[in-house]
């Protein structure tokens, strides 16, 4: 089984001027820029690290814990930055965002898989999904970070025999579009039940789904 959440803005490390460009005059310009600031930390080894020591706060730290109590979970994080990384993929300390970006998040994503600034197992859902396509997929994203990646994971869920028993999508009512089909749907009346606030709301319902299919199909 595989685990697909959204990256935290807290991170471990500087970020120092690794800031994704808001004022260039187009997105092909910006990501040149972003991938030049990237590709520079990453060959000077500047601060670094797995993607799994990257981030901080209860939204990373919950889906660590899934993780851990999970044998054979494989994570992976959605990120508007350095896109798609498996726990153990290199990172550096950043600040990208989908949400208020100049630019639209679909193309960034566009970019980010197309492009990869870092080397990883998968750059693209498609490619993830279409590997591993006898798989159970828990993705929990944000409706902002599900419509940046909508068209990716389309593609990826083209791929798998069952998809809707294979693929589970962890959002808010929020969201509405092409995966809509597969979305579980929290809301703040579950926030006592699962011990969560609004920021973890997401990864708390994606662990109890998780967590209560039958070993077998994990």
């Amino acid at each position: 089984m595989h685990l697909v959440t959204s990256c935290s803005k807290s991170k471990n490390g500087a970020v120092l001027d690794t800031v994704f460009p808001s004022s260039s005059a187009s997105l092909k310009e910006a990501y040149d820029e972003w991938t030049e600031l990237l590709k520079k930390r990453f060959s000077d080894q500047n601060s670094v690290t797995e993607t799994k020591k990257l981030y901080r706060g209860e939204h990373w730290k919950t889906a660590l814990k899934i993780h851990d109590k999970l044998p054979g979970l494989s994570l992976w994080v959605v990120s508007a930055g350095i896109g798609l990384r498996h726990l153990s993929d290199p990172a550096v300390p950043y600040e990208a965002t989908f949400s208020n970006t100049a630019y639209d998040s679909k193309s960034i994503w566009e970019k980010l898989i197309n492009s990869p600034p870092f080397p990883g197992k998968a750059s693209s859902l498609k490619e993830l999904l279409s590997r591993n396509s006898d798989d159970i997929f828990v993705i929990a994203l944000s409706p902002v970070y599900l419509r940046a990646i909508e068209n990716d994971l389309a593609a990826g869920a083209y791929y798998l025999p069952c998809p809707d028993s294979q693929l589970i999508i962890v959002t808010s009512k929020a969201y509405s579009g092409p995966l809509s089909k597969y979305a579980r749907y929290g809301d703040k009346s579950m926030l006592k039940e699962l011990n969560a606030n609004m920021t973890t709301l997401n990864i708390k319902h994606a662990d109890k789904i998780a967590s209560s299919l039958p070993p077998i199909l994990r």
